[in-house]
């Protein structure tokens, strides 16, 4: 007598795909997903507040009058929250 097993779906493997990967790294990749979307929030909340006519016009003189502060941004806070994330599981020793 043969065992008929079920067949996993596409999404059941993709689960036990994410479930082998360490917390550090999955913490890790959250952590520098959430710094990136800090300086594209910023500038859709700058944009939002200023509400411009022009907008290809906004935007370009935006990037180029704050290009430093973007690029701060983008380089510290994916860098801080990414490291941020990858120490706080092994500090809380799991």
């Amino acid at each position: 007598m043969t065992l008929n097993r079920r067949r996993k779906t596409d999404s059941e493997n993709r689960l036990s795909q994410l479930s082998r990967v360490s917390h550090e790294v999955l913490y890790s990749v959250l952590g520098f997903l959430t710094g990136l979307a800090s300086p594209v929030g910023a500038f859709i909340l700058r944009y939002w507040l200023a509400e411009p006519d022009l907008k290809a016009e906004w935007i370009r003189q935006e990037i180029q009058y704050n290009h430093v502060f973007y690029a701060y941004m983008g380089i510290v806070t994916v860098a801080s929250c990414g490291a941020a994330t990858w120490a706080s599981p092994s500090r809380c020793g799991t």
